[in-house]
């Protein structure tokens, strides 16, 4: 198995989101940082079309960088599943391994020891979907859609009214990690048409998915709260 790491240089929600200073780092390194301590993993490989993005994660020994991200492949129409069918080949290759964990730099706060529970996991059932999820508290069927100035209305109409201790756990996916066999890859629209699912459940705290400048924010104080705790452990 290799991690492949997706880091293009033109975020637009969060400018140089990859390479963007979390404690004084940039985002990107947190994450090899971290898999570079996974067990069980063939090596790492980091994709992008940016020359600063490039240069940091090709200055470390244990990062493949091959050759620039095609520029079709790097805007912000690009999905994850179209990286995967399009650019990820040319990693699989160069490690000759089909089986491949998916990181973002959304991962910076993920442990290592939840990297190697999602290869365990993955390696229990690898014809199917391991990815990071976290819970909705309390449970995500007791959402309601619609216009607020208008009307809502339960999603869930027939669950709505369950006692709180009946109603069913419900997760997300927190955007840090996924993995698969990239033999199997082939025809699907989209990750979870990889069947079974299963998840590594991540603390709200660690699973931030990076879309707003309100998540880089709940990211810092995370990380700050993160660095006060080992601090103070020491």
């Amino acid at each position: 198995m290799f991690a492949y790491l997706p880091a293009r240089g033109g975020s637009k929600r969060i400018p140089r989101k990859n390479i963007r200073p979390l404690g004084g780092k940039p985002l990107l390194a947190h994450v090899l940082d971290v898999l570079s301590a996974v067990r069980g993993l063939k090596g790492i490989a980091v994709s992008s079309e940016d020359p600063e993005i490039r240069a940091l994660a090709g200055s470390r020994p244990e990062v493949v960088t091959l050759a620039p991200r095609e520029a079709r492949l790097s805007d912000d129409r690009t999905g994850f599943l179209e990286l995967v069918c399009e650019d990820v080949p040319r990693f699989a290759t160069h490690f000759a391994d089909q089986e491949l964990m998916f990181v973002t730099a959304t991962a910076a706060l993920v442990p290592a020891t939840a990297f190697e529970a999602g290869i365990a996991r993955f390696r229990a059932n690898p014809r199917g979907l391991t990815l990071g999820v976290t819970e909705f508290q309390p449970s995500a069927v007791l959402a309601l859609a619609g216009a607020p100035h208008a009307e809502l209305k339960p999603l869930f109409p027939e669950l709505y009214t369950l006692p709180t201790g009946e109603l069913p756990r419900t997760f997300v996916d927190a955007g840090c990690f996924y993995f698969m066999d990239l033999r199997l890859t082939t025809g699907i629209r989209r990750f979870l048409d990889l069947t079974p699912v299963q998840a590594v459940v991540l603390p709200p705290e660690v699973g931030i998915d990076l879309d707003t400048p309100e998540d880089w924010r709940r990211l810092e104080a995370a990380f700050q709260a993160k660095s006060a705790k080992s601090r103070s452990d020491r």
